[in-house]
C-alpha cells in the first residue's frame, strides 16, 4: 500500500499540474474581473460577505482535493478512479470559462449555462465516489453546495437588476 498522495504516472502528474494552474488562473481572473467597471457599477448586487464567501470556496476545494486522497488507493481495475481524475480537469476548465464569459462579456446566459454544467458533473463525479466510499463523497458536498449557491448568486443578481436570461 502507497502511503504517497503524489501522482504515480506522467498522465496524473500532467492533470495535477494543470488544474493547479487552471485554479490560479481561475483565482486570478475572479480577482481582476471583479473589478470590471460593468461590474462595480451594477445598480444592485448581493450582499454577502465576499470574504467569508472566498474563504469558504477555498475551503471547500481543499476539501475536494481530499476525495481523491481518500480513494488513491483502492484498486484501480475495480473501481476506475483515475478516470474523474480528467472530469476534474474538465471542472477547472469550466470554472476559468465561465469567469471570463461572465466578467469580460457580461453574459448572464453563457454563465449560468457553464456553471449548471459544472453542478452537473460535480454531481456525477460524487455519486461515482459514493460508490467507492462515502467520505470521498461527504468532502465533496460543500462545493456541490457552493456551486448551486453560486447559480442562485448569478441569478438572482441578473434578476435584480433586469437583466434576462
Amino acid at each position: 500500500m502507497d502511503i504517497t498522495f503524489l501522482p504515480k504516472d506522467p498522465y496524473q502528474w500532467i492533470l495535477w499540474i494543470c488544474s493547479f494552474i487552471l485554479t490560479v488562473l481561475f483565482l486570478v481572473a475572479s480577482f481582476v474581473g471583479a473589478k470590471e467597471s460593468w461590474y462595480v457599477n451594477l445598480p444592485v448586487k448581493t450582499n454577502e460577505n465576499s470574504w467569508l464567501i472566498a474563504g469558504l470556496w477555498v475551503v471547500a476545494s481543499l476539501l475536494s482535493y481530499l476525495a481523491f486522497y481518500i480513494v488513491r488507493d483502492y484498486d484501480e481495475e475495480i473501481y476506475g478512479q483515475s478516470r474523474l481524475l480528467p472530469l476534474f480537469l474538465i471542472v477547472s476548465y469550466l470554472n476559468v470559462l465561465w469567469v471570463i464569459l461572465f466578467f469580460k462579456f457580461q453574459s448572464f446566459t453563457s454563465t449560468l449555462f457553464i456553471l449548471i454544467l459544472i453542478f452537473a458533473i460535480q454531481f456525477y463525479i460524487m455519486i461515482f465516489l459514493l460508490y467507492i466510499n462515502v467520505w470521498a463523497f461527504i468532502v465533496l458536498i460543500p462545493l456541490q453546495a457552493l456551486y448551486g449557491y453560486l447559480i442562485y448568486s448569478i441569478y438572482h443578481t441578473a434578476s435584480v437588476n433586469n437583466i434576462n436570461v
